[in-house]
């Protein structure tokens, strides 16, 4: 048997109001008209309560709303790494080609690089140059990613683009640097090595 919507409409609008005056009534939503935002929202509360505000935006991607509730909550480096995230957010909005997406992901580089440069732990450091080559890669800056890769010690990914570029001096630099331990051998592509073996050999019998 079909119900006719028309019929149950009025229903549910009685059904709508009676749950939305229950939610009003536990403080579960605050009602706002258009364009207004919520109040409560913009009451003062104790920094711990907009940290933990902050980091419930920032584990949800909300890169904008976790900066500001980071900067109430006086944590200024995460505030910043909120920045950092929100700036690449904002550049890849462009498409490829369009005049403002590199100088927007060299902004959003350069901002992950600062927050490496805050922190003194040395795993968060190359965790932050590994953001900002990645920033300077999908702005077509291939050099000066593969230069940040190398900086933090990524050396497959700062390899792979020095491969691609055509510079092979510089993956035999990294080889060279990795020293004895060999960390370079295990974590650079095979193909790469090779290609760079091969590069070197002609250019000896060519001199």
């Amino acid at each position: 048997m079909r119900v006719s919507f028309t019929l149950l409409l009025p229903c549910l609008q009685k059904l709508t109001l009676v749950f939305k005056a229950l939610w009003e009534s536990r403080k579960q939503i605050v009602s706002c008209r258009a364009g207004e935002e919520p109040t409560d929202f913009a009451k003062p509360t104790n920094e711990e309560e907009w940290a933990n505000r902050a980091k419930l935006f920032f584990d949800n991607q909300q890169w904008l709303l976790a900066r500001e509730c980071y900067e109430l909550a006086g944590k200024n480096q995460s505030a910043a790494v909120a920045d950092a995230y929100l700036r690449r957010k904002e550049a890849r909005r462009f498409q490829t080609g369009h005049a403002a997406r590199g100088p927007a992901f060299t902004s959003a580089a350069r901002a992950f690089l600062s927050c490496g440069r805050n922190t003194s732990n040395v795993i968060g450091k190359n965790k932050y140059l590994k953001l900002s080559a990645e920033c300077h890669e999908e702005g077509g800056n291939l050099l000066r990613a593969a230069k940040t890769y190398r900086k933090g010690d990524w050396l497959a990914e700062a390899a792979t683009l020095y491969h691609e570029l055509g510079m092979f001096d510089d993956i035999h630099e990294l080889i060279r640097q990795a020293g004895s331990d060999s960390v370079a051998l295990r974590v650079i592509p095979r193909s790469i090595l090779d290609v760079t073996r091969l590069y070197f050999v002609s250019q000896n019998d060519n001199g």
